[in-house]
């Protein structure tokens, strides 16, 4: 808007103050504009806000709509010293009882220590040292004059299933060197036998000896031996890993699988909360204070009813055919509250969980012939939140709305200046023929007294 930089000079008459009162009344129009639009602003705001509550929802709701979750086990071991565990869905709850009567080891053997690493020649010549596990054989190309450290080199590049390492210690005051050769698998998988048809390592084939012979672990589960090539035993408990320490021979030690609620629950907290965040905001916008006498900004917005009571009539939906009288959210410790919240009694929360009969996870997922809770939000919320869903034709509607009034601003704007121009023109010219009206008065009244 144009600013009025002088008027008045010649008569005195205040045609800033004029002008300036009389716009006041023009701008009334665009006031009204400025009104409605940060009205508009505030709702588009609104959206955004019930927007990322409703995603957050999504999110949690699919967490929660995940079958696996439910199959989902935990297993515990009564002494940790002995063994850690990890479950998989597949495990079958239960308690077992594990005896370690040995761990697997890799075979180990190791040459005479009456040797130099860096300068005593063991090669004579140059050959193959061929390293045989199993059925599989691998070739070590040795060269002439090759020293143990040089051997040890070239077992470590072959990749011949064993691995080479030289331990030096002192023998009447003088360092001598010892080649150890580990094969890199345990238990009888990983057996190795050595043989040089060259001959060309004879002196030091001929002074290799086993230190450690190849062993499976072996463990008891509920009297039935099993055995492994891993301390990794795979093959005792169906869906659980027994990842072995030590031996406990002659005693066993519990091993616990059960159902892991703690899991569970900790996802149905979450669905519970970010529900409840949801519903929250959806109040917040739309709910009219009476105590305050204020209200949202969406304020009787059809969209927000029909969302609130969407979501309301979801998770107090009731279904049948779920076993262990299970029916509603209210049979596992969720209930609603009058402003449409959720509770969770986590007691009886737990209870649930930890009954096989109850099912638990057809409240949740969907089933065939069941929508589940979880899986039902999960598709509202996405529903809701799509590019194409309902608030972005919202929010698309008043982004327009918003641009239109814009443009209707500028246009007003325009019409503004022109009249307060106008304004200024005519007072200036009111104020320049006051002004000369003024001087041709004391003009007369000077020769009317001369008289």
């Amino acid at each position: 808007m144009a600013t009025i930089s002088s008027a008045g000079v010649g008569s005195g008459l205040d045609v800033a103050s004029i002008v300036s009162r009389l716009m006041s009344i023009e701008n009334q129009s665009m006031t009204a504009l400025n009104t409605k639009q940060s009205s508009y602003n505030t709702q588009l705001s609104a959206f955004g806000s019930i927007k990322s509550a409703l995603s957050s929802l999504q999110t949690a709701a699919k967490a929660l709509a995940t079958p696996a979750n439910f199959s989902s086990f935990k297993a515990s071991v009564a002494d940790a010293d002995v063994m850690s565990l990890s479950a998989t869905s597949s495990a079958v709850g239960g308690i077992y009882d594990v005896e370690v009567q040995g761990l697997a080891l890799a075979q180990q053997n190791a040459s005479g220590s009456a040797y130099n690493a860096s300068t005593d020649v063991v090669a004579s010549s140059a050959g193959t040292l061929t390293v045989t596990i199993g059925s599989s054989s691998v070739d070590v190309a040795v060269s002439a004059g090759s020293t143990l450290s040089n051997l040890r080199d070239a077992i470590n590049s072959a990749g011949a299933g064993i691995s080479a390492t030289i331990i030096t210690g002192k023998i009447a005051g003088i360092d001598k060197a010892q080649l150890f050769l580990t094969s890199t698998k345990t238990g009888s998988d990983g057996s190795f036998s050595l043989s040089n048809a060259d001959g060309n390592l004879a002196t030091l084939l001929g002074n290799i000896t086993n230190t450690r012979a190849a062993q499976d672990a072996t463990v008891v589960v509920n009297g039935v031996t099993v055995t492994s090539s891993s301390n990794s035993v795979t093959n005792a408990i169906d869906g659980v890993t027994l990842n072995l320490k030590t031996t406990n021979t002659g005693s066993t030690t519990p091993v616990t699988i059960a159902s892991d609620a703690e899991a569970i629950s900790t996802k149905i907290n979450d669905f519970v909360k970010a529900y409840n965040d949801t519903i929250t905001q959806l109040r917040k916008q739309s709910t009219f204070d009476t105590n305050s006498k204020t209200g949202g900004p969406l304020v009787g917005d059809s969209t927000v009813r029909n969302i609130i009571s969407t979501l309301r009539s979801t998770v107090a939906q009731s279904f049948s055919g779920l076993s262990g009288g299970v029916a509603t959210l209210a049979d596992v410790g969720i209930t609603t509250a009058k402003d449409g919240t959720l509770s969770v009694d986590s007691t009886k929360l737990t209870t649930a969980l930890n009954t096989p009969s109850k099912d638990v996870a057809g409240l949740f997922v969907k089933g065939s012939s069941t929508t589940g809770v979880a899986s039902a939000i999960e598709a509202l919320a996405k529903g809701y939140v799509d590019i194409e869903g309902i608030i972005a034709g919202r929010t698309d509607g008043l982004k327009s709305t918003i641009k239109n009034l814009d443009n209707e601003k500028s246009n007003l704007q325009i019409r503004l200046d022109a009249i307060q121009a106008r304004y200024e023109a005519q007072f200036s010219a009111l104020d320049t023929m006051i002004s000369s009206m003024q001087t041709t008065s004391t003009y007369l009244a000077q020769q009317l007294a001369r008289l």
